[in-house]
């Protein structure tokens, strides 16, 4: 859950291991993938120049939204929730191995709060989801 304001940028999504954890943020890395409060999805997958990003207007988060950020290990796609529903982006995402990847959230300014939950009981129901 989303405890700031969100005045400035805040992501979520996944890193690899090699990701340099100071300034940088999850999904403007090779191999890392995220989304923003701002409703920017961002992903770039290793070897690639250019990041792939979408934009949802009404994908905007803020204080007391619930986000998700979701890979299915068989299919190896990522999807993003906000309030248990799922967001259609213009580009799918998937990643090519799950092996390297950790959840990961980036705070930019100091007193931007985050609650995190690693499951079991999330918001959107991924098991009844047969597309992932």
């Amino acid at each position: 859950m989303i405890f700031s304001d969100c005045h400035s940028d805040i992501g979520i999504g996944f890193v690899t291991k090699s990701t340099p954890l100071c300034h940088q943020m999850p999904g403007k890395f090779p191999g890392t993938f995220a989304y923003f409060n701002d409703g920017l999805f961002y992903g770039q997958f290793p070897g690639e120049a250019a990041f792939n990003k979408s934009f949802i207007s009404d994908a905007k988060f803020r204080a007391g939204d619930i986000v998700g950020v979701v890979i299915g290990l068989a299919s190896k796609q990522i999807i993003f929730t906000k309030n248990g529903v799922r967001l259609k982006t213009k580009s799918t995402y998937y990643v090519h191995s799950t092996d390297d990847l950790h959840p990961a959230v980036s705070l930019f300014n100091p007193g931007d709060e985050i609650e995190a939950n690693f499951g079991p009981n999330f918001k959107h129901n991924i098991f009844m989801n047969k597309s992932i």
